[in-house]
């Protein structure tokens, strides 16, 4: 997975969390949640994966362990 491609994942989201902030502060926390404990665990654990960095039977550890993905933030920010 190129590095820009990931970037784009991670972010493209966000205008919609923003969007939702003005619809109603209901949506706003629930893509704000979603987005937080669902979206950007899963986006990372699976570049990770096809990275070669962890296996595939870590990804639980990205969605039940807070703050996890700061172990691997070099790989997953600066390296392709």
């Amino acid at each position: 997975m190129k590095l820009l491609i990931f970037y784009l994942k991670i972010l493209l989201p966000l205008p919609l969390i923003i969007v939702a902030k003005e619809i109603s502060p209901l949506f706003f926390f629930l893509f704000l949640f979603l987005y937080i404990f669902l979206y950007r665990p899963e986006v990372e654990s699976q570049k990770l994966i096809k990275s070669d960095i962890i296996q595939k039977k870590e990804k639980w550890k990205f969605f039940f362990i807070p703050f996890f993905s700061i172990k691997y933030f070099e790989e997953l920010f600066f390296i392709k």
